[in-house]
Parts: structure tokens; sequence; C-alpha cells
């Protein structure tokens, strides 16, 4: 949807709009299975506003009719669709087998909820089906169940801040520790292709921290930074704009 027109319709007046519909990648047909069930997280059901009083009580059960896609990297296009079914599963099938330095990747497509990871898996003729590739989907985020209880940095605690978002260039990402730890920053696109380094995996002393990055070279967008900090880790949704 980046850089997507509104198309406000009235009722006074006709009006024409070319929508331009991108096919999925023709890429060939093969035995490749890649298979999942999206949940439901905290918060779900009440973003939806058909979830009962206490939202606790419908977390864990699977949700139906979410679209899940699948592509090929490098090429990043979605070769493959689905929806879920009334279990919640989902099942991309006849993905080919993969070239050298190749592979697919899964996610949940969700209008206004932000992507917190994907899935990645290379298929080749001995090991060509995967299962167990599951999501959960909270009332902001979608969440590979690989990533869940993984703790998340506590913003307060490490007053943690990037600025300026949206940014056309630098990128300033300031935080505070107060102990000995890794830390660690990496910057990556919405589908999970990582963009730079920023911060290698660093046993930092007990301080204020200031990492600044370059973002010219990139392309206007929606991108995230993981920040990992010992155990806890943190992906900040920014933007890249002109």
């Amino acid at each position: 949807w980046q850089g997507a027109t509104i198309v406000t319709h009235g009722c006074g007046a006709d009006l024409t709009h070319n929508v331009s519909v991108i096919p999925l990648d023709n890429i060939g047909a093969g035995t490749g299975v890649l298979t999942g069930i999206v949940y439901a997280g905290a918060g779900y059901h009440f973003r939806m506003g058909n979830g009962p009083k206490d939202g606790n009580k419908i977390m864990g059960l699977p949700i139906k009719g979410i679209i899940v896609k699948g592509g090929r990297n490098p090429g990043t296009n979605s070769c493959r669709q689905t929806t879920t079914d009334a279990n919640g599963s989902y099942t991309l099938t006849g993905l080919p087998d993969n070239n050298a330095g190749e592979n697919y990747f899964v996610y949940v497509d969700i209008a206004g909820l932000d992507s917190n990871g994907i899935y990645r898996r290379v298929i080749t003729s001995t090991n060509n089906s995967f299962s167990g590739l599951d999501f959960e989907v909270d009332s902001a985020k979608i969440t590979p169940k690989a990533q869940v209880g993984i703790k998340e940095i506590d913003i307060e605690k490490y007053n943690l801040s990037v600025f300026p978002n949206p940014t056309n260039s630098d990128l300033n990402i300031q935080f505070q520790l107060n102990e000995l730890s890794q830390v660690s920053a990496e910057l990556y696109d919405v589908i999970g292709n990582k963009i730079k380094t920023i911060q290698p995996k660093t046993d930092m002393s007990m301080d204020s921290y200031h990492l600044k990055t370059d973002l010219n070279h990139i392309a206007n967008g929606i991108y995230f930074i993981k920040l990992q900090i010992n155990e806890r880790a943190i992906n900040l949704r920014i933007v890249k704009a002109n």
C-alpha cells in the first residue's frame, strides 16, 4: 500500500478508477509444501469487534479466513497465496526446489497490522515439506509462534527512543544500559530481508548510548529495526520518506 492513492467515492457523481493488480509470480510447479496454523493472541477479537468481554477466553483459538502468502527470495514477490480454513490451517503447495542461495518466505497479510517476523525455509528434493509454521495475531502484531515468548525490551526501562520517524536520511537510536549487556541492531525490510547491520553483537558497559545510521541509500518505504539486548528483543517500525 506504500504510495497508494486513497479513493473517495460519493453519491453525487460517477467515478472511474483504474486498479493495477499484480499477479503472483509464475515459478512453475514442484512438490514443496509449507503449512501451519494462525492463532488468536491477546486482544485480537477485541480489535475485530467480535470478541467476548473477557479477551483472555479466546486466546489460542485458530482464526479462519486469514490470508497467508509465500514467496521466493531473492525476488520478494508472492508466488503462492491461500486463506486459513475453519481450523485456522493454511497450506502452500506446489513449490519447486530452491536453487543455491534461495529460500521461501511465509507471512500473514492482515491490513493494519505490523508483521513481527516471517518464516524462511529451503526446499530440496530430499526435504520438501515443512509443518508447524504457526503465527499468533494480537491487536497490533503478527508474530511467528516460534518467536512467541521471547522477552520484549521494556522501552521505559532502557529509555529507548528512535528518531526522527519518519526520516529522510539519518536515523538515531538512543538507549540506556543499567548493566553490562550484549547489544545488536539490524535493519530489515517488511519481508524480512536484512538491509544492514547497524550495530554488530557487542558487549557494552553500563552507560547511555546513541547509535546513528545513514538511510540515504535505501528506497522509501516501511522498515524494521531489530534491537536485541541480552535475551530481550524488539522490532521497531520506521518509515523512510522524502
